[in-house]
């Protein structure tokens, strides 16, 4: 649920969310059924700042888990778990092009308990994203874009063992992206108000960082190679008529197969109203 006011020199905005995943099972006479839901808030912000384009966001989400096992199996609980994302983005205009720089971090923290147990075991992930780009219209209809992404991932677990000792994992990678990519509208386009195309590119380094796994005593590190992806293409359409409008994403690189490959098309309805 969205909603925004635009008073002219700033823009402010919230939304409320809801994340939700369920599951069910049956071995044999039993039966067992959880989910597990964040329901959360975030408010944005838009203005102008000496001659630059600010916009800013901050958001909340309690993670919850409500599950009914197999008989004899130990209740799951949520303690002390929290979802936040905060970033920024400025755009600076510059000799007709638009530079475009922003960042980005969200953590989920999950402390989950197993019966009466004394301790929780904690899952924390995070995801710091930081970018910056430029967008230059080349010609009175068309823009194209340029820019670079990096992305820094980090998975931190906590499980207790049998002398509450600590055995963590702490596997970071870090994704360099280089993208590109172009659109041209038109207006009044056959039947529609307008018609857009759009193509581009990206290409990605990953680096996979360190591993550290052990105990009080012992500790491991391990090193991996970095990974490098293809040229990922992607191509895209969209259309408006009146208040509704559509577009289609195609990724082509993604696929893998027939049956078995990921999803590599995505549409997008907008009503405006």
């Amino acid at each position: 649920m969205l909603l925004g006011f635009d008073l002219g020199a700033f823009a402010i905005g919230a939304d409320v969310f809801l994340e939700y995943a369920g599951y069910g099972a049956t071995v044999g006479n039993d039966k067992a059924s959880g989910y597990i839901a964040t329901p959360g808030a975030r408010a944005s912000g838009k203005f102008n700042a000496a001659g630059a384009e600010v916009m800013a966001k901050i958001g909340l989400g309690v993670p919850m888990i409500g599950a009914s096992g197999l008989a004899g199996s130990d209740k799951l609980s949520f303690n002390n778990s929290l979802y936040i994302e905060a970033g920024a983005e400025a755009t600076i205009p510059l000799d007709g092009a638009d530079l475009i720089f922003g960042v980005c971090y969200t953590r989920s923290d999950y402390r989950v308990k197993t019966g009466n147990a004394s301790a929780a075991n904690a899952y924390a992930s995070s995801l710091l994203n930081g970018y910056l780009g430029a967008e230059f219209n080349f010609m009175e209809t068309a823009v194209a874009t340029l820019g670079y992404s990096l992305n820094r991932t980090d998975l931190v677990t906590r499980q207790p063992d049998v002398s509450d000792s600590p055995v963590t994992s702490d596997p970071v990678s870090y994704s360099h992206g280089i993208y590109a990519g172009v659109e041209n509208a038109w207006d009044k386009a056959w039947i529609f108000d307008s018609f857009q195309l759009r193509g581009g590119a990206l290409y990605r380094i990953t680096a996979n960082g360190r591993t550290v796994t052990g105990t009080q005593n012992a500790n491991s590190d391990v090193s991996f190679p970095s990974e490098r992806s293809p040229v990922l293409p992607s191509i895209g359409a969209g259309v408006s008529k009146a208040f509704l409008t559509l577009d289609l994403n195609l990724t082509p690189g993604d696929w893998g197969g027939l049956f078995t490959g990921p999803g590599v098309a995505a549409v997008t309805a907008t009503v405006k109203f």
